[in-house]
């Protein structure tokens, strides 16, 4: 199974797409309101991140996320004991591709592919660019699939 990581700003206009994906089985992870630098936020307004990432979640699915994705993958122990008094895990990534950018389908196949070792977590981002994470994506499952890797969900 896959994961989607929904931050506040994008995920209001997204309810029908995230309803979908998690109506398919996939798990639907809080990755922050704003997608701002955790460790300069007060504790207050890391919290602020969390909480309403969580109810827009709940809004969407019916239930709150159990799992969180940092920003840029960095937070600091206000954010983790923010987490924990939450019940939240923290996700992070094996193998990103950078592709926020449009670099091509196979930049982003390539770069990928040179990290997957086995049991990495692969971070691609639909954002701005969704045909080339929707080609990449299918190339890497496929490859990945050819080289014996198998998809498991989050634990």
């Amino acid at each position: 199974g896959g994961a989607v990581w929904l931050g506040g700003g994008g995920g209001r206009g997204w309810g029908g797409l995230v309803g979908g994906v998690h109506g398919a089985g996939h798990i639907i992870g809080n990755h922050a309101r704003t997608h701002t630098f955790l460790p300069n936020l007060t504790r207050k307004a890391v919290e602020k991140e969390i909480d309403q990432t969580n109810q827009l979640i709940i809004d969407i699915v019916g239930t709150g996320p159990t799992l969180f994705r940092a920003p840029y993958g960095i937070m600091d122990k206000r954010c983790a004991e923010a987490l924990k008094e939450r019940r939240m895990s923290t996700v992070y990534w094996g193998a990103m591709a950078d592709d926020f950018r449009p670099i091509g389908e196979d930049a982003v196949v390539s770069r990928i592919m040179k990290q997957i070792h086995g049991n990495e977590l692969v971070v691609l981002h639909e954002g701005l660019h969704p045909s080339q994470c929707i080609k990449s994506t299918r190339e890497i499952i496929r490859r990945s699939k050819d080289l014996g890797f198998t998809f498991e969900p989050i634990q």
